[in-house]
């Protein structure tokens, strides 16, 4: 099953992966990405939105659920399982700035991180 194939449907999307919480890539779509490595941008991405999210719960906010780093022409959307999920994953996706359409994002990535827990029978 193709998890990404509903992130490929979006407005300005770029790419998208499901990586575990140590940063493995599981799934991996380099979209207008594929002449360029970005297995490393994913385990950046991965230890950044891990970083956050324990300083968050040291500062008792709990942990992050989703973050979004917005560069010049990119948003980088990355979202979390739960940390203490049965499975922790996280989603990133990368849409274009100008153009998509964050909530809608947002939405599709819950509604794959469903399904790609669902899947696994965990």
């Amino acid at each position: 099953m193709d998890f990404l194939e509903k992130f490929k449907k979006l407005e300005g999307y770029i790419a998208s992966a499901i990586v575990d919480a140590g940063g493995e890539v599981i799934f991996k779509d380099a979209g207008v990405l594929a002449d360029k490595n970005i297995d490393e941008a994913l385990l950046t991405f991965n230890s950044l939105f891990t970083k956050t999210s324990e300083i968050a719960d040291d500062l008792g906010f709990g942990g992050a659920d989703l973050i979004s780093i917005e560069t010049e022409k990119a948003i980088i959307l990355i979202k979390c399982s739960g940390k203490d999920a049965r499975v922790h994953l996280h989603i990133v996706l990368i849409l274009e700035k100008e153009g998509g359409n964050i909530g809608l994002a947002k939405l599709t990535m819950n509604q794959v991180m469903q399904e790609v827990i669902k899947s696994l029978g965990i």
